[in-house]
């Protein structure tokens, strides 16, 4: 007979609102940043609320804001891959054969 787990390691939480424009290809999270990269060939930029340091009972999961959306110019290409440079604060997008 096993016992079951004494604590859940991961929890089913979910950060961007419904509305998000276009179908999630990729995404890559900086600090409080979250890039999502569209099918549509967009950058999508949310800040996350900073999460609270509650006990696990109370607290309530980060949100989410759109603060920002670019268009990589490469027509309807999805966006394949992001990634992000901690050190620069640059950051590199894959679409359509392009680096951006």
């Amino acid at each position: 007979m096993s016992e079951p787990p004494l604590f859940d390691a991961f929890e089913l939480t979910s950060l961007l609102p419904d509305e998000v424009p276009g179908h999630l290809e990729s995404i890559a999270v900086r600090g409080e940043q979250l890039v999502v990269g569209t099918s549509d060939g967009q950058l999508l930029l949310y800040q996350m609320s900073p999460l609270q340091s509650s006990p696990p009972s109370s607290h309530d999961p980060p949100t989410c804001v759109m603060s920002a959306r670019r268009s990589l110019g490469c027509g309807r290409n999805a966006v394949n891959r992001i990634e992000l440079c901690s050190a620069t604060g640059t950051g590199l997008a894959l679409c359509d054969a392009t680096v951006s």
